[in-house]
C-alpha cells in the first residue's frame, strides 16, 4: 500500500497550498487628517448656533429697553365735557356765577381782587376733576415714565426750565438789537403782578401751580398732541398746540401779542411739548415741569419784586388772570 497522499481537490485530496496573507504597508492618514504629536484624528465639536447678529447684545454693554410709548384711545365723552366746561368757564367766565349764590359775595368784604382768585380756584378745580375723570388711570400710569432713564429725566426737568430762561434772553435781546424795542411785559404778566400785591401766595398757588398746568397739559398736550396723533404728525400738532398755547394767555387781556410778550408763551409750549413727547407721551411729566415754571415764576413775584409789583385795576383782573396759569 502506497504511502503516498492521495492527489486531487478536498474532501479526498490534499488542500491546495495557499501562501500567507502577507499585510500591506501601514494605512497612514493624509496630511489633511494628521496631528500633531502622532494623535489621531477628532471628530470635529459641534459648535453651538450664535444668535443672528441683529438680536445679539455687544459685550460689557447695558442692555437697552425700549422706551415705551403711551398706547391713547380716542376721545370720549368725558373729554368732550372737559372741553366744553373749560370754555364756559374760563373763556366766557361762567364760574363768576359762583358770586350770586346767596351769601358768598359779601365773605369778600368788597375785595374784588380776593373774588377773582377764589372763582379762578373753583373753575379750576371743576375743569381739573373732569380732566382726572376722562384720564381715568392714564395719568397716574404715566408717572411710569421716570422708570426710564430716571436721572436724566429729573436732571432734564430743573435743566429745562433753565434752558427756557436762556432762550427767551437770548430773543429778547436779538429783538432788542433788531427792532430797537426795550423788551415789555405783557398784559397777561402785570395781571398776574398786580393780584400778588392783594391775594395771599398760597391762595394763588393753588390755583396756578398744580391744577392750572394739569388743565392746560391736558388740553393742549394730551388731547392736541397725544390724541390727535392718531391722524396727524405729532411734530405738526406741537407746532399748532404750542401756537394756541401762547394764544390763551392773551385772549383775556384783549392784547395781541407780540415777540417781546408773545415768545416766552411760545417757547414754553414748545418746550412742554416736546418733553411729552420724547417722554413716551407722558403728561405726568409734562406737568410736574409746568408746575415747576409756575411755582418758580410765583415765588419770584412774591420775594424778588415785593416792592415793584403793579397796580392794576380790579376790574380787568377777572378775565386776564384766568388766562395766566
Amino acid at each position: 500500500m502506497s504511502s503516498t497522499p492521495p492527489q486531487g481537490p478536498p474532501p479526498h485530496g490534499q488542500p491546495q497550498y495557499h501562501p500567507a496573507y502577507q499585510p500591506g504597508p501601514a494605512y497612514q492618514p493624509g496630511p489633511a487628517y494628521q496631528q500633531a504629536g502622532g494623535q489621531p484624528p477628532q471628530q470635529p465639536q459641534q459648535q453651538p448656533q450664535q444668535p443672528h447678529p441683529a438680536h445679539q447684545q455687544p459685550q460689557g454693554k447695558r442692555k437697552r429697553f425700549p422706551h415705551p410709548v403711551a398706547q391713547l384711545d380716542g376721545f370720549t365723552w368725558w373729554d368732550l365735557g372737559a372741553a366744553i366746561a373749560y370754555v364756559l368757564l374760563l373763556f366766557i367766565g361762567l364760574g363768576a356765577l359762583i358770586l350770586f349764590i346767596p351769601g358768598v359775595a359779601p365773605l369778600f368784604n368788597g375785595n374784588e381782587a380776593l373774588a377773582n382768585v377764589v372763582v379762578l380756584l373753583f373753575t379750576y378745580a371743576v375743569v381739573a376733576v373732569l380732566a382726572m375723570i376722562a384720564l381715568g388711570n392714564e395719568l397716574w400710569k404715566s408717572f411710569k415714565t421716570f422708570r426710564w432713564y430716571p436721572l436724566v429725566k429729573y436732571l432734564c426737568i430743573p435743566g429745562l426750565w433753565l434752558g427756557t430762561q436762556l432762550v427767551n434772553v437770548m430773543i429778547q435781546a436779538v429783538w432788542n438789537h433788531i427792532s430797537g424795542e426795550m423788551p415789555t411785559q405783557s398784559q397777561n404778566q402785570q395781571i398776574a403782578e398786580g393780584l400778588a400785591s392783594a391775594v395771599p401766595w398760597w391762595l394763588i398757588g393753588l390755583a396756578i401751580v398744580p391744577l392750572g398746568p394739569l388743565v392746560e397739559e391736558y388740553f393742549f398736550r394730551h388731547l392736541m398732541i397725544g390724541k390727535l396723533s392718531r391722524w396727524v404728525n405729532q411734530w405738526v400738532l406741537l407746532v399748532g398746540s404750542s401756537v394756541l398755547f401762547m394764544g390763551l394767555h392773551f385772549v383775556g387781556a384783549g392784547e395781541v401779542p407780540t415777540v417781546s410778550t408773545g415768545a416766552p408763551y411760545l417757547v414754553m409750549g414748545l418746550v412742554f411739548g416736546t418733553a411729552y413727547i420724547l417722554s413716551g407721551k407722558s403728561i405726568a411729566y409734562s406737568w410736574v415741569l409746568h408746575t415747576l415754571n409756575n411755582a418758580v415764576s410765583l415765588a419770584v413775584i412774591y420775594l424778588v419784586e415785593p416792592s415793584g409789583l403793579t397796580d392794576v385795576p380790579p376790574s380787568t383782573l377777572w378775565m386776564g388772570w384766568l388766562m395766566h396759569a
